[in-house]
């Protein structure tokens, strides 16, 4: 038995507390989940206690008793006994495989690398560790880029569990993937640690897949374990507001007419549903056709997806759906100029474009692009306003005095304070700073907004509201919308038309 007590994190600036006096019982053989929102203390509790997040600025307290030991958190004996655990006893599968994954040595050398048990042969090891998960021995040569993210996390998987730890911890390993592609990795993970009778600790917002793994879920709410008990009890018979709040926030195709309640909708007891605002049509027709999807090694051109047509004359909002690897990226990619096109015509208005084109400023203003992490897309070295700024000034639409008043109205209309105008990009949680992406996107008045999987990391509360933002944006300012994402749950709410494509040989 793995046991945490009155285990604490406060800021050693002002004492904030940040995760509050929780217990956890991780039983030997089986899997417990830790389920809650952005913020909840989720990480903090299922890292924090291996000493993962040990910080200047953070005060960690409690009693840690596992493998027969008994630490003190906080203590210099705590850190050492658990660096003394990684790898060999502990198993770490963190949420990014592409950042956790060395980019310049092949996967062979890395899982090579993580053996710490002795072994006849680390290549046979390796070898055996990749068919455990599904890979054959050719990834050893490959590097994490030439893989996708199903087969990276795999690795990840590999590695975690290449000398057989007796506690395997999960970090939100599955966000981005696709759904079947998350469902694979999490059938695969338990069952490797049910042949090998190991405890996992499964950290995630996603309660279909904690459905699928977990033995007991602990549902975390502002630092606190609010209800904690085994898996059917609490998928079935919640008893906490919040777990049940939680449960009911998932995008429902049935209910696509309506804005999404959130989780403070469903607290507060407000259940009356609230009819999507009106959309106009636009004045200027918007049409995308035969867009082909790829990219140039020297001259010559692979192609990925496509051709794709898309009406927008038709529908606000269109669908695309995929799995990993399918091509959604890469079309976005292509319609915004970030890859270089070979095939596609594009008509805004009066205007038609040809691909390939040479020039793209004036097409630009008209499209723009909402990434899917809201931390790597905002440069953590400036100012809010002056990013938000950049765009309007560079593409000639105005002086910095007239781009200064459109973002602080801009601000506003995506539901922050003109006061964030000067603030930092580390000073906003996630949902917010996907806000400010949106925000900067819109400094140039486009008339279609890509949206390449903006939501697949945020929790449900968050993705609620970002999703009810993008109703009410449309309505006021007449955008149309290309949403690409790999949850069908989310698309079939949202969007009016979908395009599904085919799963490709990778």
């Amino acid at each position: 038995m793995i046991s945490l007590t009155a285990y604490q994190v406060t800021t050693t600036k002002d004492n904030l507390g940040l995760v509050k006096a929780i217990n956890l019982d991780l039983e030997p053989g089986k899997a417990t989940a830790i389920v809650g929102e952005s913020g909840s203390g989720k990480s903090l509790t299922a890292l924090g206690m291996w000493g993962l997040l040990s910080h200047p600025n953070l005060n960690f307290s409690g009693t840690l008793k596992a493998f027969d030991t008994t630490l003190q958190l906080g203590s210099q004996e705590w850190l050492n006994t658990c660096r003394s655990w990684y790898g060999k006893r502990i198993g770490y599968i963190f949420q990014d495989p592409m950042t956790a994954l060395n980019p310049t040595k092949t996967c062979g050398f890395q899982l090579k690398e993580a053996i710490l048990t002795p072994v006849n042969s680390k290549e046979e090891k390796a070898v055996q560790a990749l068919k455990e998960v599904g890979l054959d021995a050719s990834a050893l040569k490959k590097y994490p880029f030439q893989l996708s993210g199903g087969q990276q996390q795999r690795v990840m998987i590999a590695m975690a569990l290449i000398n057989s730890p007796e506690l395997i911890v999960a970090d939100e390993p599955n966000t981005a993937l696709d759904t079947e592609s998350s469902q694979q990795m999490v059938a695969l993970l338990r069952q490797l640690q049910v042949q090998r009778n190991a405890t996992l600790l499964f950290v995630s917002h996603d309660f279909r897949l904690v459905a699928d793994i977990a033995d007991s879920i602990a549902v975390m709410q502002h630092g606190e374990v609010v209800e904690m008990a085994p898996a059917d009890r609490i998928l079935h018979n919640p008893q906490h507001p919040y777990t049940k709040a939680l449960l009911k926030s998932r995008p429902r195709p049935e209910e696509k007419a309506y804005l999404l309640p959130e989780v403070s909708d469903w607290l507060e007891g407000k259940s009356t549903q609230q009819p999507l605002p009106k959309k106009q049509e636009a004045n200027s027709p918007i049409a995308v056709s035969n867009l082909v999807g790829g990219y140039y090694h020297k001259s010559t051109f692979t192609q990925v997806a496509g051709p794709v047509t898309l009406d927008f004359n038709r529908y606000h909002t269109i669908g695309i759906v995929g799995k990993s690897g399918s091509g959604k990226s890469t079309l976005a990619k292509t319609l915004v100029g970030a890859l270089k096109g070979k095939q596609g015509e594009i008509v805004i208005g009066n205007q038609r474009w040809e691909l390939p084109l040479q020039h793209w400023k004036e097409l630009r203003s008209k499209i723009q692009y909402v990434f899917q992490d809201p931390y790597g897309s905002l440069n953590p070295s400036l100012s809010l306003g002056s990013q938000l700024c950049q765009p309007f000034v560079n593409n000639g639409l105005g002086t910095q005095k007239q781009a200064q008043e459109k973002a602080l109205t801009l601000l506003q209309t995506v539901g922050l304070q003109s006061t964030d105008y000067h603030k930092y990009p580390h000073e906003f949680s996630g949902g917010q700073r996907q806000r400010l992406v949106i925000c900067r996107a819109l400094m140039v008045s486009p008339q279609l907004l890509v949206c390449d999987e903006s939501v697949s990391a945020l929790d449900v509360s968050v993705q609620a509201k970002i999703l009810n933002l993008l109703h009410q944006l449309q309505a006021e300012l007449q955008l149309k919308i290309l949403f690409i994402s790999h949850d069908p749950d989310v698309v079939a709410y949202f969007c009016e038309e979908v395009i599904v494509l085919p799963a490709t040989d990778t």
